[in-house]
């Protein structure tokens, strides 16, 4: 009997959000995060298939809490904002995402820090208790466009200020989060530039130190000198 071939995927998206923990009825000091949110998804499906479409349907679901306060947005107005409750609800939608379309999947991991992360591969309950997404605003059909803004402009995310960012994003090509790879790059090559600068100040110090230049004198010379002229 031929064994038929499952493909394994696994794919990484980051969330910018804010939330507060609630004790007793109070909510806690409000901070923020950068979650990284990683799923492991499978298919049978031999087909070609553009991985592209998963990572925007999976972009598009995730930027529905992205730059927000958690604690305002459903059903963290009801639960607790946490990190496993966080990571529950994703798991959940992004299921039946994914199951729409044909995908599995089969672990999600979510991490507020790098030395924390929860985990969840198995189906709760207790997530029925949570908010759902109508999987037909997620069908990939939908998504073979590369402004993901315009979806955002159409579904009605809930302020005009959602809907001003939707125009702004419809304008690029990139999701959301191949712009922030592409902002922390530029930061990172910032931050390259700027140390090979102090190293080359450093060399040319120790330069003439060594040749026991007098850079003050000089320095001294030539501002008296274009003054006077």
């Amino acid at each position: 009997m031929m064994k038929t071939t499952v493909n394994k995927y696994r794919f990484k998206f980051y969330l910018n959000a804010r939330h507060g923990m609630v004790y007793e009825g109070k909510v806690g000091n409000l901070h923020p995060h950068t979650w990284e949110i990683c799923i492991i998804i499978k298919t049978e499906n031999q087909e070609f298939f553009k991985f592209s479409a998963i990572e925007k349907s999976v972009d598009y679901y995730i930027s529905r809490y992205d730059s927000k306060l958690l604690n305002n947005i459903k059903p963290f107005n009801i639960i607790n904002p946490t990190m496993e409750n966080l990571g529950k609800v994703m798991y959940k939608n992004i299921s039946k995402i994914l199951n729409k379309n044909g995908w599995e999947l089969l672990e999600l991991q979510i991490s507020e820090n790098p030395t924390r992360t929860y985990f969840i591969d198995e189906y709760i309950e207790e997530m029925d208790l949570f908010d759902d997404i109508d999987p037909l605003n997620y069908n990939l059909e939908n998504l073979e466009i590369e402004n993901v803004g315009e979806l955002n402009k159409n579904e009605n995310l809930g302020s005009a200020e959602n809907n001003k960012a939707g125009d702004v994003s419809s304008k690029r090509s990139y999701t959301r989060t191949e712009k922030m790879k592409i902002k922390k790059a530029k930061n990172q090559k910032i931050t390259i530039k700027m140390f090979i600068g102090l190293i080359l100040v450093i060399g040319i110090y120790f330069v003439l130190k060594y040749f026991n230049v007098d850079l003050y004198g000089i320095l001294h010379n030539f501002v008296v000198t274009h003054t006077l002229n």
